[in-house]
């Protein structure tokens, strides 16, 4: 009989939603028998007929695995994208899994997790604040729609003189600890937490830490001290300036 296909629009997205949904049935598999990396060849098999040397910033969000969307962490605020240290390494877990060519230089996952757990302060020294500014691909929306690639047997193809790919940037920043006995809290901005790809220069570092007081001027490896009126939940603001024109908040 005719094989049931999705709509035309929804193809790209339906491989997407293929891929969460055999990792979700086969994780049980995977761990009990410790078999080989069965999503790992799956999602290899989807974009194996791609020129992978297309993708520029050698990321492609749509190869790898989020468990947080990274397009909701794009520089500008809103409700929906706050972000504490769990969705930080999240996102970052995210974008590491990416990787769709040797051009991506980002640091080994584990180092990185590796150095925020070695910078969890202890009572009484400053609150590390971790920040990521990442450019990564995506596959445009329209892609399939708009004749940009083609897919047969759940593979994509390129068209010829075609480009499918959008730059995206994922901006995060978090401290390393959310919760706080006292009023009075010091923070700092490491430089050594700064995970970046995007190759931009920044022209000024500014940060709201939700005290009332607005934004004000944050250097890199320099403690500031924030006093808080009273106890409560606060929303903790971090913008970047770059030479390019560009502001990035979180």
């Amino acid at each position: 009989r005719e094989p049931l296909l999705p709509p035309p629009q929804a193809v790209l997205k339906n491989i997407q939603c293929q891929i969460v949904l055999f990792l979700i049935l086969s994780y049980g598999s995977l761990t009990a028998q410790n078999t080989p990396n069965d999503y790992n060849n799956r999602v290899n098999y989807i974009f194996a007929k791609m020129d992978h040397s297309r993708v520029t910033t050698g990321l492609l969000s749509d190869y790898g695995l989020h468990v947080i969307p990274p397009d909701y962490y794009d520089g500008v605020l809103r409700d929906s994208n706050e972000v504490d240290i769990s969705a930080w390494r999240s996102l970052y877990g995210g974008m590491y899994s990416s990787r769709f060519n040797s051009i991506s230089n980002l640091p080994a996952q584990t180092d990185v997790f590796n150095a925020i757990a070695q910078n969890t302060p202890l009572i009484g020294q400053p609150i590390p604040i971790a920040v990521m500014c990442i450019n990564y691909n995506r596959l445009r929306n329209d892609a399939f729609t708009s004749g940009m690639v083609s897919i047969n047997s759940d593979q994509i193809y390129d068209v010829a003189g075609k480009n499918p790919y959008e730059t995206k940037t994922l901006f995060a920043a978090a401290p390393l600890q959310t919760g706080f006995e006292n009023l009075a809290v010091q923070f700092v901005l490491k430089s050594s937490l700064y995970y970046t790809n995007a190759g931009k220069t920044i022209t000024s570092i500014f940060v709201d830490p939700g005290d009332g007081n607005g934004f004000r001027n944050a250097s890199w490896d320099v403690p500031f001290s924030v006093s808080y009126p009273v106890y409560g939940n606060k929303a903790f603001i971090v913008k970047f300036s770059f030479s390019d024109g560009t502001t990035l908040q979180t």
